[in-house]
């Protein structure tokens, strides 16, 4: 009362949980600072869902107490840089797909080599990662989080769309509905689709690298000894490179859509003729494009067409090539702009050519955040 304060509640809902009585003397409380001194009450909890429901609901007696409600998100690959100084770049990017961006996980890890860390994980060296993500994940889901937990496996098994999620867990669709908009609602699911051709279903994927690791790698590779699991972790940090790419693009330019690209075309052979099966069907393979966006820079549209090179060694002139002819399968005009993402960096006959072609290039810098990422106009 005699001075201005902050008042600061961490982890509310080991307090406001269970108790009827709890909720309510704390509006007492917040409503005595808020009229009777120039303090500020701030009230902070991990579990999202639980949070929303005890300021968004007008049934709760903390509703409309707290105006400005702020949502944090996970650090950004740079700012973890912090926690592990001595790690080159690409270290750093592979840490951060297993561990995602959650400070306290890099706090434990600390300066540790990046190779110990996702064999410590799998093994169940530090038991607290597997316990964390999952004690997190129920304490949000609450009483859909065995359902959830299944549809996680399914998904990191590579079951992403609904069909193939059902068919897979045995729930019908209004359960899987259910779970599906749980786990959208906290970010550990998204739903992605075929940009710029719409397909009519769309694809799943684990959004939270932490979780991702976890039911794609750990869950999967428990009994296997360190050896065993590293094919696991190499196809992992594989796919979640590509996410992570898409990401980047997401919250570096004004993006209309994003998601990537799929489709089936004819199959040929290297003078370009089509291929027939023994009955004299043409060939069909699949095909797919990593990363694909329509930007909104001014009054121009940009379609932007990205391959992701997480493989060790330098990527040349043959990735833009590759990713040219995927871009020749697809229908219509585009205003188009290549993208070419690389743990290890660009040779000098592509850097040369893309800073003439107006190709972009996402090396080790840019990835991390130590340099700006290529304009697209």
């Amino acid at each position: 009362m005699a001075e201005r304060t902050l008042v600061v509640f961490d982890e509310v809902q080991n307090i406001l949980d269970d108790r009827d009585c709890a909720a309510s003397m704390l509006q007492y409380l917040v409503d005595m600072i808020r009229s009777d001194t120039d303090s500020m009450f701030v009230i902070c909890g991990s579990p999202v869902p639980f949070m929303r429901d005890q300021v968004l609901n007008r049934h709760r007696p903390l509703y409309g107490r707290f105006p400005f409600l702020v949502e944090l998100g996970p650090l950004s690959v740079s700012e973890t840089r912090a926690f592990h100084p001595s790690l080159s770049d690409a270290d750093l990017l592979r840490l951060y797909l297993v561990l995602g961006g959650v400070p306290e996980h890099h706090r434990r890890i600390g300066d540790m080599p990046y190779a110990e860390v996702p064999g410590r994980m799998v093994t169940g060296g530090d038991p607290w990662f597997a316990e964390s993500i999952e004690g997190n994940l129920s304490a949000e889901l609450g009483s859909v989080s065995d359902d959830a937990f299944r549809i996680l496996d399914s998904v990191s098994s590579g079951h992403d769309t609904r069909r193939a999620m059902m068919e897979d867990t045995g729930m019908g669709d209004r359960r899987l509905t259910r779970c599906l908009k749980a786990l959208t609602g906290i970010g550990v699911l998204r739903r992605y689709g075929s940009v710029p051709e719409a397909r009519r279903y769309r694809r799943y994927a684990v959004s939270d690298r932490a979780v991702s690791f976890h039911f794609s790698v750990v869950r999967r590779c428990r009994s296997m000894v360190p050896g065993e699991s590293r094919g696991a972790v190499s196809r992992y940090l594989s796919r979640g490179f590509e996410a992570y790419c898409s990401d980047l693009v997401m919250h570096s330019y004004p993006c209309e859509r994003i998601g990537s690209w799929w489709g089936s075309v004819p199959k040929r052979d290297d003078d370009g003729v089509l291929l027939h099966d023994g009955e004299g069907r043409v060939v069909m393979e699949d095909v797919g494009i990593d990363v694909t966006a329509t930007l909104r820079i001014g009054r121009n549209r940009i379609h932007l067409f990205g391959d992701c090179g997480y493989a060790s060694g330098v990527t040349g002139m043959g990735a833009l090539r590759e990713l040219q002819c995927k871009v020749g399968l697809l229908k219509g005009d585009y205003n188009t702009r290549f993208a070419l993402f690389s743990m290890s960096g660009f040779d000098e006959d592509l850097e040369e050519y893309a800073e003439e072609g107006g190709v972009l290039l996402f090396g080790p810098g840019v990835l991390t955040g130590s340099e700006e990422v290529p304009d697209p106009s």
